[in-house]
């Protein structure tokens, strides 16, 4: 995060920059990435070609993550089916 400036008595000083980047954190981790791999495309500030790769790989990774989720959770659900329906015609 970027550090925040304070007023004479205390209080932060948040500008738009602080908010955008807040915004981008708690949009990051309700598409379930975890806090490091925030940390890493926050790191990637810089425009550059290479930074544009990294983040592409992160946000690959992050969705082949979720898709072997969606795989293990609907085989899972489709083994107890089996199983229930098996014991049934015993």
């Amino acid at each position: 995060m970027l550090a925040l400036a304070r007023t004479s008595s205390g209080y932060r000083v948040n500008d738009e920059a602080h908010f955008k980047q807040l915004y981008f954190i708690c949009r990051a981790r309700e598409l379930g990435f975890p806090i490091g791999r925030v940390q890493e495309l926050l790191s990637l500030s810089a425009p550059d070609e290479t930074s544009c790769e990294v983040a592409s790989d992160i946000a690959v990774g992050h969705l082949e993550d979720i898709q072997q989720k969606i795989l293990e959770l609907s085989w899972e659900s489709w083994a107890r089916a089996v199983s229930v329906m098996t014991k049934r015609n015993v």
